[in-house]
């Protein structure tokens, strides 16, 4: 049975008491995926501090801190197999452009969190990463648009849904896997571009 929890990831007190809630309503959560994100546009000439806080809470803290709160609970755990938690990044970051500047900083934030808080929550929780490419429409594009922008890979396609997905069971399903970031984007990430995928044609 699904059960839904409300909470405002940009809010540190709906974020502290988040996965307590979870465990309470649902009993122990062993898998953590951390997806929500504030995708709001700017560049350098936009820069202000709190577009990158917006950004940072949301794209880095959120997942620190849910990560953190999940290792508080596994610490104390009797369960057989080990929790887990799986952030969603981007694969821009793996091929840099200047768009979407407080957006990236605070994923690049995020990506280098990955290998050192596997570190620190071994042996009791595994963390992990999926950097995909474009997945669905957003922003001001049109499905045409969306259309374009998801051939722009070595692939000929990026990744769905259905991809990402997958991609969590494999980590999930092998036990040894920890502080890594596996890139699911059918090669976007292989193809230099000035600009995001979103503004670019093929």
């Amino acid at each position: 049975m699904a059960r839904i929890i409300c909470s405002d990831l940009s809010n540190p007190q709906d974020r502290s008491v988040l996965i307590d809630r979870a465990t309470e309503m649902a009993g122990p959560v062993n898998l953590l995926v951390n997806s929500a994100s504030l995708f709001n546009y700017d560049d350098a000439k936009m820069f202000s501090q709190e577009r990158l806080e917006d950004h940072l809470q949301t794209n880095y803290l959120a997942p620190v801190e849910l990560t953190m709160a999940m290792h508080r609970i596994a610490s104390h755990s009797k369960l057989d197999s080990l929790s887990h938690v799986v952030t969603l990044l981007d694969q821009k970051l793996f091929n840099l452009n200047t768009d979407y500047m407080t957006y990236t900083l605070a994923k690049l934030a995020c990506h280098s969190s990955i290998r050192y808080l596997a570190q620190c929550c071994a042996p009791v929780l595994r963390v992990n990463a999926i950097a995909p490419g474009i997945t669905f429409v957003s922003g001001e594009m049109n499905p045409e648009e969306f259309n374009k922008a998801h051939r722009i890979a070595a692939l000929g396609q990026s990744n769905t849904a259905d991809d990402i997905a997958a991609s969590v069971l494999l980590l999930d399903r092998v036990s040894s896997i920890t502080g890594q970031t596996i890139i699911v984007d059918g090669g976007q990430h292989l193809i230099p571009r000035a600009r995001d995928v979103a503004f670019e044609e093929p």
